[in-house]
């Protein structure tokens, strides 16, 4: 009998910070504890105009094709039904 215990899932505070308009951008936020496979998705808000979201891996990328501040909030989930969710502010 073997009893595995997991990191309780989160989001730290790190955000993507700027990234120029007409540039390739390209930020994966980081994730810490919880039971893979892992969600992602976009909870609030709206990312940068000309970028997505990845579900498994939560990276946002694309062209930036407008200036301006984006707020956004992702949530993530793993296998076993915990989620943890956080705020992000991308300036372009």
């Amino acid at each position: 009998f073997q009893l595995r215990v997991n990191e309780a899932l989160e989001l730290p505070e790190m955000g993507p910070g700027e990234v120029a308009v007409g540039r390739m951008a390209a930020w994966k936020p980081e994730r810490r504890g919880g039971t893979g496979p892992w969600v992602w998705s976009l909870l609030a808000g709206r990312l940068p105009a000309g970028t997505q979201l990845n579900p498994q891996t939560g990276e946002v990328s694309g062209m930036v094709r407008s200036s301006g501040e984006s707020g956004f909030t992702l949530e993530v989930s793993d296998a076993n039904g915990a989620t943890a969710r956080r705020l992000y502010v991308l300036r372009t």
